[in-house]
């Protein structure tokens, strides 16, 4: 999926016609679920630029203004390379907040899939490149059914993908979180840290459970 946005000062003013701002992407890539929801988390750190090919960095349109506060327009564009057709794509809720709390610098564009019962996978973009231009690194995930902090992150359990690995001239990390010890939970934290760079900067994350995709409508026409 393709998160794409236009940004510019607010403070300006503007006419009709006026370009909307410089133009980013938010990369994801994520398999989805058939049931259940995939919690996408757009930062302020975009992965692509228009016509640029540098990383943009974290709220890229600094000192100028926020990155976020100078949004003019957001879109998607999701492809399913692996579906066979027809297939579809809920979009349920958007909701904007801020968290005083900053993402690392390698660690941006966070999905959280629920895939039923204890099971997750988390995807994000690895934003950094290794010697040569390529992407590789390695991440710990952690969760628990509290709030995880940096206080207490040494107390929060390791998912079963832990840690997630990129490969050479990869974007994304993946990770398998399956089988947790979650029963009854609300709320499921998780934290991923960049393991032997900026290991005290944490990205914290939760995923609100009990959420199921709706069902068709009964007279849905499905074109093949």
């Amino acid at each position: 999926m393709h998160f794409g946005t236009y940004s510019r000062d607010p403070s300006g003013t503007y006419g009709i016609s006026s370009n909307m701002g410089r133009h980013f992407y938010h990369w994801l890539n994520f398999r989805g679920a058939g049931n259940y929801w995939t919690k996408v988390i757009i930062d302020t750190h975009p992965q692509h630029e228009v016509s640029k090919t540098e990383d943009p960095g974290d709220n890229p349109t600094m000192p100028d203004h926020n990155y976020i506060e100078g949004l003019t327009r957001f879109y998607f564009k999701i492809t399913a390379n692996s579906l066979n057709n027809p297939w579809s794509v809920w979009i349920d809720e958007i909701d904007i907040y801020h968290d005083p709390r900053p993402m690392p610098p390698k660690i941006a564009s966070v999905a959280i899939t629920h895939l039923g019962a204890n099971d997750f996978e988390i995807d994000f973009a690895s934003v950094d490149r290794g010697d040569g231009d390529e992407y590789v690194n390695r991440y710990e995930v952690r969760y628990s059914t509290t709030p995880i902090n940096s206080a207490n992150y040494s107390s929060a359990k390791n998912v079963s993908g832990s840690p997630a690995i990129t490969g050479d001239w990869e974007r994304y990390a993946h990770c398998e979180a399956y089988d947790l010890a979650i029963d009854g939970a609300d709320i499921v934290y998780f934290a991923i840290r960049q393991l032997y760079e900026n290991t005290e900067e944490i990205a914290f994350v939760q995923y609100e459970m009990g959420s199921v995709l709706p069902q068709p409508a009964d007279n849905l026409m499905i074109l093949e």
